[in-house]
């Protein structure tokens, strides 16, 4: 990983737009980013703005309330700002997958009244990146530089001498841990045990042998009332037969007389009345024109001669009405009449041939009324006594029947006959009594077998899955076994790596040379003990106030080498406490190797004329900081060396 470039505007002493290139040499053989300034100046606070760029609300610590990370951005927006809006980015590439990429950060936030409106915006290759959710990018960058991590790489002079005063194993163990790769070992270890006690089989409640037990019972009741069943199926026919018999005897007695020979009477009575009253009706037919149907011709005759005999009754009235009209005719003067003596001659001759040319019959009534009677004998009369007479002939085959059952009826044959009957029915209400409780039972049975067989088919899949869980359990107990081996022997393997590099840094920087043969460190406490070359152990104060601070360089340094990874080393003020020779050892043998980009913060103090020509031909660019006092505000030049201590 290497860092291009940072941009800071209105961030802290930063007022106004600033910009630093800090990309190293291209060949590699200048990876010193030289920042100077006054104390004061705005060291700290660059090293501050590369922790915030990446790390954001966790650049201020593991558990910092939103609150309080508000009331620092405030805080961190220049006081000279009209718009009350600050900003940091920074770029860098790194590479993932084998391929390198650039990547840029922006965190921009704007003062609201009492609260903060911040923005987080992260490009890969001058693309937004969307493969990646909003909400995870500081995820991303943290995998990148874990911020444990960071601490070992960007370090300033409190946190040597806090190294020298305490030693890892007070104030960097964790750290140390990171570094080394053995928090995600111990990480792994609780995540398996966490994992196997969420699959602890002892919770799971389940009996299967009982079920098998409680479903064997209910298969074999099942069986026991379906064999019941079909012996009351088999009542049940028989009772059937017997019931088609019995009623076959039954009637036979003259059962079904008996069953009310009172209502036999009643029907017969009434069958009785019926015959009565229809032979009534047709009678009264008998009594009108129904007789003269039989002769239908003779009827026809008489019809006609009471019509010519109507005729006649009316010959005298048309002879008188003539006899006026004649006489009304002659009164009337006319030269030429209508009606003339002739016309009423003739006429009344004929009337009288009409009415004597038949010859008269003596009528004992009206010759309309016999007329109207006579005319009534037709179809529809005749077709009621058909059917008048067809229900008397019904009727007497029913009376008929009755007397013939009354004839026959034996009361002791037909009582036997329904005890019989009587006896086969109960027979049979018993048997259906017995067959339908047997099928209630045996529904219900069916039903408690298909409920326990799904229970068994659950208990089943969950006695797998208890062995399942166990299986994994097994395997996540052996898993731990084997990672805690590992984990002893991976540590063992670091520590003597890292044994070997800071002995090796240690000698390089410190100024008797070989002072440490051999350095211990305890697994458990990473507490760090210094043996010389007779296998003395050389305590720590024994040691002078600048070589604890190259045993802190040294430790830093020699942890960067033995963890592999490729990343930038910021180093804020790392001189101030160290003697001449301890400062020329330091710029000589550590700064220029700590890593593929250094980035070196140090006042002027520190870097003297005589440690800036030690370290000129690794610089790739460098930068001089100061403070405007007018404006309160820091400045960024770039010099030459050579300028800067003529000034």
């Amino acid at each position: 990983m290497l860092l291009k470039q940072l941009k800071l505007h209105n961030f802290g002493l930063y007022g106004g737009e600033n910009h630093f290139n800090l990309s190293p040499g291209p060949d590699g053989d200048k990876p010193i980013i030289l920042v100077r300034g006054h104390n004061g100046g705005g060291k700290t606070t660059f090293l501050e703005a590369v922790r915030l760029a990446l790390y954001g609300k966790r650049a201020l610590g593991a558990r910092v309330a939103r609150a309080d990370y508000e009331a620092y951005l405030m805080q961190r927006i220049h006081t000279m700002a009209e718009d009350r809006c600050a900003s940091v980015e920074l770029a860098f590439s790194r590479q993932e997958n084998g391929d390198n990429f650039d990547f840029t950060i922006i965190r921009s936030w704007v003062a609201r009244g009492a609260t903060v409106v911040d923005t987080v915006e992260l490009s890969r290759n001058g693309v937004p990146i969307d493969d990646i959710p909003a909400e995870d990018w500081d995820h991303y960058l943290e995998d990148m530089i874990p911020p444990g991590i960071s601490q070992l790489f960007f370090f300033d002079g409190e946190k040597i001498q806090d190294i020298a005063d305490g030693g890892p194993e007070k104030s960097l163990r964790e750290s140390v841990r990171s570094l080394l790769g053995l928090d995600l070992i111990n990480q792994l270890r609780s995540d398996l045990t966490v994992y196997t006690s969420r699959r602890d089989p002892s919770s799971s409640g389940v009996d299967i042998e009982a079920i098998e037990r409680d479903l064997k019972e209910a298969r074999e009741a099942l069986v026991l009332l379906e064999e019941e069943a079909a012996q009351n199926r088999s009542d049940q026919h028989q009772a059937f037969l017997q019931i088609d018999q019995a009623q076959k005897v039954f009637r036979n007695e003259g059962g079904v007389a008996a069953l009310d020979h009172s209502e036999l009477k009643k029907a017969l009575k009434e069958v009785e009345k019926r015959i009565s009253l229809l032979q009534g009706d047709l009678k009264h037919l008998a009594e009108g024109p129904l007789p003269l149907g039989l002769a239908p011709c003779l009827v026809d005759r008489l019809i006609k001669k009471v019509e010519d005999q109507r005729t006649v009754g009316h010959s005298g009235i048309i002879l008188a009405f003539l006899k006026d009209f004649s006489d009304n005719q002659r009164t009337k003067k006319s030269n030429q009449p209508a009606w003339t003596k002739s016309h009423f001659t003739a006429l009344k001759r004929y009337i009288e041939t009409r009415s004597h040319g038949n010859g008269r019959v003596k009528l004992d009534a009206d010759p309309i009324w016999i007329l109207s009677r006579l005319q009534r004998v037709d179809g529809d009369l005749q077709d009621e006594a058909a059917r008048l007479a067809k229900a008397i002939d019904t009727a007497k085959q029913h009376q008929s029947q009755l007397k013939l059952q009354l004839k026959g009826f034996d009361a002791d044959a037909a009582t036997d006959a329904l005890e019989q009957l009587k006896t086969a029915e109960y027979r049979l209400g018993a048997a259906e009594t017995q067959l339908a409780e047997k099928e209630r039972r045996i529904s219900s049975l069916r039903h408690r077998i298909d409920q326990l067989e799904k229970e068994r088919a659950r208990a089943i899949n969950v006695e797998f899955d208890v062995l399942h869980a166990i299986h994994k359990i097994d395997l996540g107990e052996r898993a731990r076994a084997a990672l805690a081996d590992y984990e002893c022997r991976i540590q063992k393997r670091r520590l003597e790596n890292l044994s070997h590099h800071f002995v090796s840094c240690f000698n390089g920087l410190v100024r008797k040379t070989h002072l440490v043969k051999e350095v211990r460190i305890d697994p458990d406490s990473f507490e760090i003990n210094l043996i010389d070359t007779d296998g003395i152990d050389i305590p720590k104060n024994a040691l002078s106030a600048g070589e604890r601070q190259i045993f802190a360089i040294s430790m830093l340094w020699a942890l960067g080498k033995t963890s592999g990874r490729e990343l930038p080393v910021i180093i804020d003020t790392p001189l101030s406490r160290l003697d001449k020779d301890h400062r020329r050892a330091i710029i000589e043998a550590y700064v220029p190797y700590a890593s593929q980009q250094v980035i070196l913060l140090c006042t002027d103090s520190e870097l003297t004329k005589e440690l800036d020509e030690l370290v000129s031909p690794f610089v790739a660019r460098r930068y001089q900081i100061g403070v405007q006092d007018e404006r309160r505000q820091t400045f960024i030049a770039t010099h030459k060396p050579e300028a800067i201590y003529a000034h």
